[in-house]
């Protein structure tokens, strides 16, 4: 592939798709999904010609069968009928739909459209994260801390960790000053998150470009380079101790306490313990459920609408709860609704498009499967593409890198 320019000439559909970027953060996910829906809508009527239908049905198959077998669990564990029900159903079309936007742009975006789309994004996303800075100023001079910096900043944002990686390899402004500058801010805006997820995600396309260019890498990567990112690293690394020596030191203990906190293994007597390490305790009560299963409910499990009972009643997320329709480990989650069976088709999904990804470029197979693995590794910690809209747009992403797209088709041809 040729080298890439960024530009600012955009059709509406281009727009379309910056916007599908920038809404998750700032906007609601009820509003984001009504959005995904129309743009899936725009994109289908671009592919309505398109003969490679089937291609994707294969990929949505592991989807559709935790469906069917949530379906029929369902009936055969005589649950009652309630709105976690029509939750779950709604959790299993989420991921469908991204699934086919990321398969529908591939037809519609050329590979250098995707990638001005992805910065156009990231800048966007960089000034409304400024404007809030600026717009907090002494909320933020007054409490420097973890939590106040993440409530103004706002959400993780993935799009400008594929963005930098976009802007790392490839040329993108003539004027190499604008480049610079977008990767500085795009690395100080990363760190300003303090976010372990976002971390993971970085790792896992480090992770990916390591291992997909191992041999190659020492003669493609510059000496320079390298220094330049750790100088950059290093840079904000000492600014952010020396605005507030605390944050570094909260933001480390958080990322050592990542594996406490799921640990299991309790009493439970304490209602602080439960506090303490919250999600350890749901992992604690979905293996006592999963304890009173038979052979059928173990490999199948209980279909749509199953809860996850709780000791006593848990004050989370503003109500107080007896039972919880789902987990923050995704995996269990699956467990306890679709069984053995249910968890195998959720791997089954990412092992064929990280399959898939691998017939394709280098930068796109590092950014699919970057994706592809993070999804499988954060599913531990933050429910996965099933049960979190926000980790959806990078399975849409994903499986655009994926598939070839109509343009090298044509080279092919």
């Amino acid at each position: 592939m040729g080298k890439f320019y960024f530009r600012f000439k955009y059709r509406v559909i281009d727009l379309m798709a910056i916007m599908f970027f920038v809404l998750p953060l700032i906007t609601s996910m009820s509003t984001y999904i009504f959005y995904a829906i129309i743009f899936v809508f725009f994109l289908l009527l671009k592919n309505l010609s398109s003969k490679e239908f089937h291609s994707v049905i294969r990929y949505l198959l592991p989807i559709l069968i935790m469906g069917a077998v949530g379906v029929v669990s369902y009936f055969i564990t005589f649950n009652s009928l309630s709105n976690n029900v029509l939750r779950d159903i709604y959790y299993l079309i989420i991921p469908a739909l991204f699934l086919l936007i990321g398969f529908f742009s591939k037809n519609v975006y050329s590979l250098n459209t995707m990638y001005n789309n992805l910065i156009t994004g990231f800048i966007v996303a960089c000034l409304i994260s400024g404007i809030n800075i600026l717009m907090d100023i002494d909320k933020l001079l007054n409490n420097l801390s973890i939590e106040v910096f993440r409530g103004i900043i706002g959400r993780e944002n993935y799009i400008s960790i594929i963005s930098l990686f976009i802007l790392c390899t490839q040329p993108c402004f003539k004027r190499k000053t604008i480049r610079y500058i977008l990767i500085f801010t795009g690395i100080v805006l990363q760190l300003l998150y303090f976010s372990r997820i976002s971390l993971l995600f970085v790792l896992s396309i480090l992770f990916s470009y390591f291992i997909i260019n191992r041999g190659k890498l020492l003669k493609k990567v510059r000496f320079k380079h390298i220094c330049s990112i750790i100088a950059i690293l290093v840079t904000c690394i000492i600014s952010i101790n020396l605005i507030s020596p605390t944050l570094l030191t909260k933001f480390i203990d958080k990322i050592k306490y990542t594996f406490i906190e799921i640990d299991s293994d309790n009493k439970w007597g304490e209602l602080a313990d439960v506090n303490d390490n919250w999600r350890g305790y749901e992992i604690y009560c979905a293996k006592k459920l999963l304890g009173t299963y038979d052979i059928f409910e173990y490999f199948f499990g209980r279909g749509l609408g199953t809860t996850i009972p709780l000791d006593r009643y848990m004050y989370v997320g503003g109500n107080y709860y007896l039972e919880l329709p789902i987990l923050h480990n995704g995996y269990y989650s699956i467990l306890t609704k679709y069984g053995v069976f249910g968890l195998v088709l959720y791997l089954v999904l990412f092992l064929s498009l990280i399959r898939k990804s691998r017939k394709c470029e280098m930068k796109r197979r590092v950014i699919s499967m970057g994706c592809f693995v993070f999804l499988v590794i954060a599913t531990f910690f933050v429910m996965g593409v099933i049960y979190l809209t926000e980790l959806n747009i990078l399975l849409m992403i994903g499986v655009y890198f994926a598939f070839e797209n109509k343009e090298k088709k044509r080279i092919k041809q």
